[in-house]
């Protein structure tokens, strides 16, 4: 990543504030079958470039979801990874006071692309369907503090194996600066719905049909 192009300064107790969230949505891609995933780019937070922002952060890769069933119908091990750049940074909030968000630290970021997993398997018969854009829309502000900033993302599809099962879901999935994982809004509709859960594992969510 390019060096800082400013000086940057501590942001004075009390006048940091959140910054606002930059993604990209792509179209699931169509078919009936296998493991279709829109990818998903986030940028955090969205009013400095990469160039601007403190350091170069650390290297982010892992299964933030994955798909498990007890089944013969179809495959156990379906997953989508986010592959990045987080801050995982503590030290006090620096900003930019030359710039024009000078209250907006450049030393907690997220710059991460969700997509199906390369340790994925796929659905020889079968369909998974994932969708995942921000849970606020185009104007989405990040949630908690400027210290501990949390990128929120609306993750729905449609997990329809061979055989009984065919279900709807839905889930608010969330990232922070240090790569943490939280979820909440459960959702699920169709066929079985009894037999299937969302699952928090502290750092990956798993869908799980039993």
């Amino acid at each position: 990543m390019p060096e800082p192009i400013s000086t940057v300064a501590i942001i004075e107790a009390g006048a940091a504030v959140v910054g606002a969230i930059a993604g990209s949505a792509a179209a699931v891609p169509g078919g009936d079958t296998g493991v279709n995933v829109g990818t998903c780019n986030i940028h955090y937070p969205k009013e400095f470039p990469t160039e601007m922002f403190a350091h170069g952060g650390q290297s982010f890769q892992r299964d933030v979801i994955k798909f498990h069933s007890e089944g013969a119908f179809y495959d156990n091990d379906l997953a989508v990874s986010a592959t990045g750049y987080i801050s995982h940074d503590n030290t006090p909030l620096v900003g930019r006071p030359a710039s024009g968000h000078p209250h907006i630290p450049v030393n907690r970021f997220i710059l991460l692309t969700l997509d199906k997993s390369s340790n994925s398997e796929d659905m020889s018969r079968g369909l998974l369907t994932v969708n995942i854009g921000l849970w606020g829309g185009a104007s989405d502000i990040a949630e908690g503090t400027p210290e501990d900033p949390w990128v929120a993302l609306h993750v729905h599809g449609r997990f329809d194996p061979l055989g009984p099962g065919d279900i709807e879901y839905s889930f608010k999935l969330m990232i922070n600066t240090f790569g943490q994982i939280a979820m909440s809004n459960e959702n699920w509709t169709g066929t079985y719905v009894n037999n299937g859960s969302i699952r928090y594992h502290g750092d990956y969510v798993t869908l799980w049909l039993a």
